[in-house]
């Protein structure tokens, strides 16, 4: 799939190396290009010049290069549970960002994986340009497993949701990407988070395609 390229959709940084670190840790065997694109800088606790340093160092942990991560610093795209971002403005914000032929997103479901309202728009908006940009070939979502299952990572090669599950080729992907990048964001929960996620070792996916 050289001539391909897929585009990492995330509302904050951060969000690649918590839901998404299994799929980051294989894309490269597939796609010649991997761009990551954050819908914000994450400033919701007035961190955001640190957390936009965190995910170029997390990005390229996956071998993303900085000159590949676009993070949107948009006053209508703020990090926060009660930030409304409108999907029009996210789809004008993105159309410009993406102009490759044959592109292909990955992102959150339409349940956002945790439920944080800027990951629900974030599906939205993918799910809007997917169904009416013509480059955008292919959509995968990450799966929001049921809360009985989320925190199950030692079944995560045992249990599928979703069209196709994707496992960790190098299951420290995870844990380094969270510790040695994103260190500001590191308060005591997270560390559970990291350890007992299912989405710490597997993906699941959902695919649409054209």
């Amino acid at each position: 799939m050289s001539g391909e390229e897929l585009v990492v959709l995330i509302a904050h940084p951060d969000d690649e190396g918590m839901f998404m670190a299994p799929v980051l840790g294989r894309v490269g065997e597939r796609y010649g290009m991997v761009r990551v694109v954050c819908l914000s800088t994450g400033n919701a606790d007035g961190l955001g010049e640190v957390r936009v340093k965190e995910l170029v160092k997390s990005a390229a942990l996956f071998g993303v290069g900085e000159g590949e991560v676009a993070v949107l610093d948009d006053a209508r795209f703020q990090d926060g549970l009660d930030a409304v971002w409108k999907v029009d403005d996210l789809v004008e914000a993105l159309l410009p960002v993406i102009t490759t032929p044959s592109t292909h997103i990955l992102t959150f479901d339409i349940e956002g994986v945790s439920r944080h309202p800027n990951h629900i728009a974030t599906s939205q908006a993918a799910h809007h340009l997917f169904r009416t940009h013509p480059p955008i070939t292919a959509l995968y979502q990450v799966v929001t497993v049921p809360l009985l299952f989320k925190y199950t990572s030692f079944l995560a090669g045992f249990l599928k949701f979703g069209d196709m599950t994707v496992t960790t080729a190098t299951p420290h992907l995870c844990f380094a990407s969270m510790i040695s990048c994103h260190w500001s964001q590191m308060v005591w929960y997270r560390w559970l988070y990291i350890t007992f996620s299912r989405y710490s070792f597997a993906v699941d996916l959902n695919v649409l395609r054209k």
